[in-house]
């Protein structure tokens, strides 16, 4: 059965970037899958394409949504596929990507609540999707306010995927089930509230298990003016889970 790595938000924070592709090397995956979020506003098209060549380097087939930061027109790089809308395959299991996030700070990828498609094939073994679903403490910011998207909880509850991955809540990492179908957010590499980390899925026939390890590094307090100095990245370590 394949294990899959996922890599959240980079925001080109390269640095991390290349720790956590080392680490994910070392895990020797059957594939790779990006939360979205790739480059930084300074150069969008660039800065993913490097990610997605830093991706493409394990030599592994990859499969990425671009995030609400990104430019939705993403191009398919070396082994890297945009599953943005698309219903793909990686390692024997179906995957339908939806990135972006609702319309909220005219970022280049947003859409209103009503884009969400209502229903999927149930054939699909994952979402991978950039927004988390509302309401759970996935999509919980350090202010105490649930920002995911109502449309991709009412989908969760309607399609059944055996997973469902995200990222664009920085500072809220982790395995959570909702509306019956486990949901892994895979935190950040970027600011604010990033931290070198990866999440790794075993997919067995008895279950999946979830890895999140947050490798070495100093925290620091966030300087994006909404946090005001709060330190909420995750602690180095590893944490588990394990999904039916």
């Amino acid at each position: 059965m394949p294990r899959l790595a996922v890599l959240g938000d980079v925001h080109g924070h390269f640095g991390y970037l290349e720790e956590s592709i080392a680490a994910i090397a070392s895990e020797r995956p059957d594939g790779l899958l990006l939360v979205g979020d790739l480059g930084f506003e300074q150069d969008l098209g660039g800065s993913a394409g490097r990610v997605l060549e830093a991706a493409s380097a394990l030599g592994v087939d990859v499969l990425f949504v671009p995030g609400n930061h990104d430019l939705p027109e993403l191009p398919d790089a070396g082994r890297a596929r945009n599953a943005d809308r698309r219903r793909l395959e990686i390692c024997g299991l179906t995957v339908w990507g939806f990135g972006g996030s609702p319309r909220a700070f005219g970022f280049p990828h947003e859409w209103p609540e009503a884009a969400v498609p209502r229903a999927l094939d149930r054939s699909v073994d994952l979402l991978l999707l950039h927004c988390p679903p509302h309401g759970c403490g996935l999509d919980l910011t350090t202010r105490g306010q649930h920002v995911g998207s109502q449309a991709l909880r009412a989908l969760l509850a309607a399609a059944r995927p055996r997973l469902a991955l995200c990222g664009h809540i920085h500072e809220a990492p982790g395995c959570e089930v909702v509306e019956g179908v486990p949901c892994v957010n895979a935190g950040s590499l970027g600011p604010p509230f990033g931290a070198p980390q990866i999440v790794i899925l075993d997919w067995q026939p008895s279950g999946i298990e979830v890895r999140h390890a947050v490798l070495s590094y100093a925290p620091q307090p966030c300087s994006a003016p909404w946090c005001s100095g709060e330190v909420a990245s995750p602690p180095p370590g590893v944490r588990r889970w394990r999904l039916p």
